[in-house]
C-alpha cells in the first residue's frame, strides 16, 4: 500500500519501490482498500529485499521495528527513515475482522508520505524564499484545530497575509507571517487524535492569535466584504480597539488597533 500511495501522490517525480524481509502474498484488504481510493494494485506483487540490494535510493523507509533491524545498507547511502507501523495482517483472522486495520494503516500510511513529500519539497527551498529564520526556535509558534485544512490555507494566505510554508492537507499545513507560525492540524493529524479520556480536540474556544492593524475599521470593512465572518463588532478600550475574526473552522483571530494608531 506504502508504494501505491507514495507513487500515487508523487506522480512522476518519485519513483517508488517495496520490499520486505519475508515478503507474503498480496493482500485483499489491502487491493479493497486502494481501490476504495481510487488505486489498483491488484497486479502488484510482493518483493523481497535482496531484489534492491544493489539499487541506489534517496530515501529508504522501514515500516516495522523487525525489518529496520535486518535492512540491508544500500549504495549511497541513502537517508533512513523508520515509521513504526503495525502489521495489519497480523490483527484478526477473518478478511472482514481486519479490513478497518487495513483502512486506518492506509490513513496513516497517507498522513506520513505527505509529510515526506513536503519535507523533501521543503527541504529544496531555503528560507530566504520564504522570508522567514532559519531555526524555527526564534519564531512564535501556534497550533489551530482546523475542520478543513486547505479552507484554512485559503483563508490566511488570502486575507491575512500568511505564506505557505507546508502543505500536507488533509492532515497539516504550516502558514507564516513575519516570525509568527502557525500550525494548521485537521482531524487526520496527530494533534487531532483523541484524549485518553475520548475528547477529541476540536476548533473553537476564545485563545487566540493578535494581528496589530493600523485602521481596524477599513480592515473590517475588507474582510466583510469578502464575506468572512466576526464573532462580534468592535470594541474600544483604553489600550485600542479590537474585533474578533473567525476561521472556517471558528478559531478565533484578533484584529487590534493600538490607541493613536
Amino acid at each position: 500500500m506504502a508504494e501505491a500511495i507514495l507513487a500515487s501522490l508523487g506522480g512522476s517525480q518519485i519513483e517508488a519501490v517495496s520490499a520486505g524481509s519475508h515478503p507474503k502474498d498480496l493482500h485483499p484488504n489491502a487491493v479493497r482498500v486502494m481501490r476504495e481510493r481510487g488505486i489498483d494494485i491488484s497486479g502488484a506483487r510482493s518483493k523481497h529485499l535482496s531484489e534492491f540490494a544493489e539499487h541506489r535510493f534517496d530515501y529508504v523507509i522501514s515500516l516495522c521495528d523487525r525489518v529496520r533491524e535486518v535492512c540491508p545498507d544500500f549504495p549511497g547511502p541513502p537517508a533512513r527513515v523508520h515509521w513504526s507501523i503495525p502489521d495489519p495482517a497480523a490483527e484478526g483472522a477473518a478478511d472482514q475482522d481486519n479490513y478497518p486495520v487495513f483502512v486506518r494503516t492506509a490513513d496513516e500510511l497517507n498522513t506520513r508520505i505527505q509529510f515526506l513529500l513536503y519535507a523533501i519539497e521543503y527541504s529544496q527551498t531555503s528560507s530566504e524564499d520564504l522570508d522567514m529564520p532559519s531555526d524555527l526556535t526564534d519564531m512564535v509558534s501556534v497550533r489551530y484545530m482546523v475542520d478543513d485544512v486547505d479552507a484554512a490555507i485559503d483563508f490566511y494566505t488570502k486575507h491575512l497575509g500568511f505564506t505557505l510554508r507546508m502543505r500536507a492537507a488533509p492532515a497539516f499545513a504550516d502558514v507564516v507571517r513575519g516570525r509568527l507560525r502557525l500550525l494548521l492540524s485537521g482531524p487526520t493529524s496527530s494533534a487531532g487524535r483523541s484524549m485518553p479520556d475520548g475528547t477529541v480536540p476540536a476548533p473553537g474556544g476564545w485563545n487566540r492569535i493578535h494581528l496589530i492593524v493600523s485602521d481596524i475599521a477599513a480592515e473590517v470593512d475588507r474582510l466583510r466584504a469578502a464575506g468572512l465572518a466576526f464573532r462580534n463588532d468592535i470594541v474600544k478600550g483604553p489600550g485600542g480597539q479590537q474585533i474578533l475574526l473567525e476561521d472556517p473552522s471558528g478559531n478565533v483571530v484578533e484584529l487590534f488597533q493600538p490607541a493613536g494608531g
